[in-house]
């Protein structure tokens, strides 16, 4: 079954504004005998995928929640998202020909905004991201699922094949609104959280998708809803999925990356996993205020637009994520400033 032909959303509340913990959004179970595993060798040059081969060594970029809507103010605008943009092409551009120069953009959620509609996709997507020669990746959040329950998400995401066009990003070819993206040194599993639900299904992927995972490669989980934050919301269904899946495969990520909350956050989470919330791609700044239900800071930030720069080391005696988060527009600190930077060692 083709994912864009696949089943659609049939619990969609049209009344509810916003996802929320009583919300029945959700992203529809993958069909059955579907491959959800994405090798990310189909979006790498042959030169970028020996370079990650023989170095062993892999940088991408991630951030969410880059979908500012022209017409309404409160949701941004097109300068902060485009500022991220240009941020993330400088990088590239910087670190070209060395290891770990990013090789692709891994987009948490939200990609447009306020209601993820088709027509919207040219100038909130396509055209400020037009000089990022990477690929980007993406899941979605719940903007991407109002309104016409994900259908232009699967059209721009979830397409047949990968079909390259003439001075234009192609649609991606994921293969599911949750996957498991294969690379030379990381697994990067992927969840649909477009509300505070995970279902049982989705929850039972994972954990068969953590007990699966290569003991070799950093492992690394995304999610648009973060399982902690420090905004005030209690992310209790992603919490729990994540948890569970952690108690039953007993395999513990190295890393947790996620959007939603339009803050930089990095945190040690109860479980003992670290968590990146990186909700910073150009929508409307939010407030950061509260406990994270045990989780503790290390940085906090709602200051500042911009991206986080992953780079996993495999090579031996240096297993590492190594990782920065740059200012691309701040009010209080200046364009290109390293706000934050950390290490986790993995598989030890």
């Amino acid at each position: 079954m083709s994912p864009i032909s696949g089943p659609r959303f049939n619990t969609y509340d049209g009344t509810a504004d916003m996802a929320g913990p009583h919300s029945p959004d959700q992203v529809p179970d993958a069909p059955q005998n579907l491959n959800l595993h994405y090798d990310i060798a189909q979006v790498l040059t042959q030169a970028q995928l020996d370079d990650i081969t023989n170095s062993k060594i892999m940088g991408f970029h991630s951030f969410g929640d880059s979908g500012t809507d022209h017409k309404s103010w409160h949701h941004g605008t097109p300068a902060t998202r485009l500022a991220v943009a240009h941020a993330i092409e400088k990088e590239c551009k910087d670190q070209a020909g060395q290891p770990g120069c990013p090789a692709f953009c891994y987009h948490l959620g939200d990609v447009i905004y306020p209601h993820g509609a088709e027509e919207h996709y040219e100038d909130e997507f396509y055209q400020p991201f037009s000089a990022y020669g990477p690929a980007i990746l993406a899941i979605p959040g719940n903007h991407d699922y109002r309104g016409d329950h994900l259908a232009s998400f699967a059209k721009n995401f979830l397409a047949p094949k990968l079909v390259p066009t003439p001075g234009g990003r192609p649609a991606m070819n994921l293969p599911w609104y949750y996957f498991t993206l294969d690379t030379p040194v990381a697994t990067i599993i992927g969840l649909g959280t477009v509300s505070n639900y995970v279902s049982p299904e989705q929850t039972h992927w994972l954990k068969t998708e953590l007990a699966a995972a290569p003991k070799d490669k950093a492992l690394i989980i995304a999610s648009h809803y973060p399982p902690y934050c420090f905004d005030g919301s209690h992310n209790t269904g992603p919490r729990a999925s994540i948890s569970g899946a952690i108690s039953a495969s007993g395999r513990m990520p190295d890393l947790v990356i996620a959007g939603h909350s339009h803050t930089y956050q990095r945190m040690r989470t109860p479980p003992g996993y670290p968590l990146i919330v990186v909700g910073t791609g150009g929508v409307t700044l939010s407030g950061l205020g509260g406990s994270a239900d045990g989780a503790k800071e290390d940085f906090l930030s709602n200051k500042a637009y911009g991206a986080l720069t992953l780079t996993v080391d495999a090579n031996p005696g240096q297993r590492a994520i190594h990782g920065h988060f740059k200012a691309a527009d701040s009010e209080e600190y200046a364009v290109g400033t390293v706000m934050d930077q950390f290490s986790y060692a993995w598989g030890s």
